[in-house]
């Protein structure tokens, strides 16, 4: 997706994926199923504009006039002036920032316009001020909507080119920058008139709510980004990252240190899952240099197996799954148990559904006297469905069932920092 052939709000989503939020985010709002309008529609409704506005044509115009002067009057030199969509005068540029993915849905942007002179000598320089470090996008066209060549500098003497990374320039601090317009193809005789659209993804620290999106710019992996999440009840926390590119993260306490491992998340499955008591947090995020969207869900859960096996959650065949939480602050030595009654022997299968991205969990299967008959590993992943066979040997017999009984399902943290859901039911079939 070039740049130079699309819409800025477009040009921004090139790392975004856009579908719905499925199986994570099922009640957010959907994309916007309309076509994002091409940037070759932008510039031609930004020369609309221009050249329609005939009241803002004609100010513009004298404004920018050079009446002929006597030859004893010292000659004034011509300046190129600047205008908000308003037709108001302005000493630099602002960007449109985008923090929210429906602002690119909709594309949004900021427009301005110049009036070069005639016979104007000098590069067209053209200042633009950010108020955070993040990612630009612009194009610049002729009243007659044809593209002109634009680039951005740190400087006014446009010698120092800002970085670039598909087609967005990307702006290491709040400051002034400065675009270099190349007006070649303008008529050098009569005063031209160019039109700017501006766009801007901020690569700073922000914060994540339920059900909320943040658009965000990241400069490489050496510059992670911060999402600070504010729980209000014990709840599993889920992301989704929609970026062109894979991502590391990791979840940290309020200090910003890390409460997880660092995990890779492949841009494919764009998703980390935890499970957090009531506190504040902040996710850690790093990635290769791209504009991304970052969605979250906060769902309340709640716990249904106990460190004590005398207080064992109840399972019941064939019954409703219930829900183990494992937080990143319960230590290795913390059990989590579960329980269920066999009314006869028969064939009994656990499903297990696991839902973590840091860490990995093991189980036992115990019987009444606490004799264990089977131990099994749960490693990371989302929605990740195991089945388990849970069978003693019957003297005699190499039937595979499980006599009748009340049996346990202890649970353990192999790593203090893995934290997420499992959600656990039992079948005779």
């Amino acid at each position: 997706m070039n740049m130079k052939k699309k819409l800025i709000a477009a040009i921004l989503s090139l790392s975004l994926a856009v579908a719905p939020f499925s199986g994570v985010q099922a009640k957010e709002a959907k994309v916007a199923e309309k076509a994002i309008p091409t940037v070759q529609e932008v510039v031609e409704s930004a020369a609309d504009t221009i050249l329609n506005n005939g009241a803002q044509a004609k100010v513009l115009s004298s404004d920018v006039a050079v009446t002929e002067e006597p030859e004893d009057t010292p000659v004034v030199e011509k300046k190129i002036h600047m205008y908000n969509l308003d037709g108001k005068v302005v000493s630099y540029m602002t960007p449109y920032y985008y923090t929210k993915r429906s602002q690119l849905e909709s594309g949004k942007y900021n427009g301005y316009t110049a009036v070069i002179p005639g016979g104007y000598s000098k590069d067209v320089i053209l200042p633009v001020k950010v108020n955070a470090k993040g990612a630009l996008a612009l194009a610049a066209v002729s009243a007659e909507g044809k593209e002109l060549s634009a680039y951005v500098y740190s400087d006014s003497a446009c010698k120092n080119m800002c970085s670039t990374s598909d087609d967005l320039y990307y702006l290491p601090k709040a400051a002034t920058y400065y675009i270099k317009v190349y007006t070649y193809s303008l008529d050098e005789d009569i005063d031209n008139m160019i039109g700017v659209v501006l766009g801007f993804v901020s690569g700073a620290n922000a914060e994540l709510k339920n059900k909320g999106n943040v658009l965000s710019a990241s400069f490489g992996t050496s510059s992670p980004i911060y999402y600070k999440m504010v729980i209000s009840r014990t709840s599993k926390i889920t992301v989704r990252i929609d970026a062109k590119y894979s991502s590391y993260v990791t979840l940290c306490n309020s200090k910003k240190s890390a409460i997880t491992h660092e995990e890779y998340v492949y841009s494919s499955e764009g998703r980390a899952v935890y499970v957090v008591p009531k506190g504040t947090y902040y996710l850690k995020v790093k990635k290769s240099k791209e504009t991304f969207n970052i969605a979250s869900v906060f769902t309340p859960v709640s716990n249904a197996a106990p460190s004590s096996k005398s207080k064992a959650g109840t399972l019941k065949v064939n019954g409703s799954t219930r829900n183990v939480l494992i937080c990143p602050a319960d230590s290795t030595g913390r059990t989590y148990y579960m329980k269920f009654y066999n009314p006869k022997r028969q064939k009994i299968t656990l499903n297990v559904t696991s839902s973590f991205t840091s860490g990995k969990m093991q189980f036992q299967f115990l019987d009444s006297k606490n004799s264990s008959f089977g131990t099994r590993t749960i490693y990371n992943g989302i929605n990740k469905k195991n089945v388990y066979k849970p069978y003693t040997y019957t003297s005699g017999s190499s039937s595979k069932t499980l006599p009748k009984g009340t049996y346990y399902i202890k649970f353990k943290k192999m790593d203090k920092k893995t934290s997420g859901i499992i959600q656990v039911n039992v079948k005779n079939k």
